[in-house]
């Protein structure tokens, strides 16, 4: 995984649960195990910015894994971690399966929804990406004792926003605002339905607009420099290439008026390519 570059016009921007359903087939025993092995697997991450260039996977209560029968079983784990084992209820004897993590709300092995509506509870915190659409497929190799490891290939693309200011806000008159939330908009899909394959996202998706609504613990705006730790807020959008426009809307509370004030900045990201597997940071001031 890495980060890349972007240059905007208007900024610089930088871019195993044991799971025994009943088969007629199958007895009691038949089960295999499969295990997503290492810190770079799945699901929520970790990114040092700026100067990182490695983005760690970890796997969280809930995840799910799929095979192309149907078959599904979900994490072993009570909280987030670098390993994970899923216990399938069917015993595989290949040398290799194929492995479909297409989302925490899926309800088949390779359909994929991104939302136009995702949401995070704290500031940089991807928990929620299984949610807003992560995904990705994996070749799961068969080891000596029977079960099966695995890494996962995402397919999806994640924008990282960094939000901060210079302005000198008078804490006498009002707070200083916050991003409740921030919507990107496409000139062409960026969201909507996709089918998961081991190649990639097939379909055109259906939405153009992606809102992601910021609780108020994810919400602060960062003083003068970007500040990863205290906002970074994540994003996932369908890979391809796109010209986005976002709008960053702002919240704050003024004593003058004893009510909230709301505005929007808005900010036009040149056309790039935006690769799936990818994290994409963006500043905006």
């Amino acid at each position: 995984l890495g980060i890349a570059i972007l240059l905007s016009g208007c900024a610089e921007s930088i871019v195993d649960t044991d799971g025994k359903k009943g088969d007629e087939n199958l007895n009691s025993q038949s089960t295999t195990t499969f295990v997503g092995g290492t810190e770079k697997t799945r699901t929520s991450l970790n990114m040092t910015y700026p100067g990182g260039t490695q983005v760690n996977y970890f796997w969280e209560p809930g995840d799910k894994i799929w095979t192309a029968d149907g078959i599904s079983g979900e994490a072993e784990i009570t909280a987030t971690a670098p390993t994970a084992r899923f216990k399938l209820p069917k015993m595989y004897t290949s040398s290799t399966i194929t492995v479909y993590y297409p989302g925490n709300n899926a309800t088949s092995y390779n359909e994929v929804v991104i939302p136009k509506d995702q949401y995070q509870r704290r500031g940089n915190s991807t928990q929620t990406l299984g949610d807003n659409g992560d995904c990705g497929t994996a070749t799961a190799q068969k080891r000596a004792d029977g079960s099966y490891q695995f890494n996962l290939d995402h397919k999806a693309t994640v924008l990282c926003f960094l939000p901060y200011t210079h302005n000198n806000y008078d804490k006498g008159d009002h707070y200083v605002p916050r991003v409740i939330s921030i919507k990107v908009t496409s000139e062409d899909n960026i969201a909507g339905s996709y089918t998961l394959t081991p190649s990639g996202l097939t379909g055109s998706g259906t939405e153009k607009s992606i809102k992601l609504s910021l609780d108020w613990d994810a919400s602060k705006l960062s003083p003068n420099t970007p500040n990863q730790a205290l906002n970074a807020a994540y994003m996932v959008i369908a890979p391809g290439t796109h010209t986005l426009k976002v709008e960053y809307t702002l919240k704050a509370w003024t004593n003058q008026s004893s009510t909230y004030i709301y505005g929007v900045v808005t900010k036009t990201i040149n056309t790039h390519n935006y690769l799936p597997n990818m994290v994409y940071p963006i500043e905006v001031d």
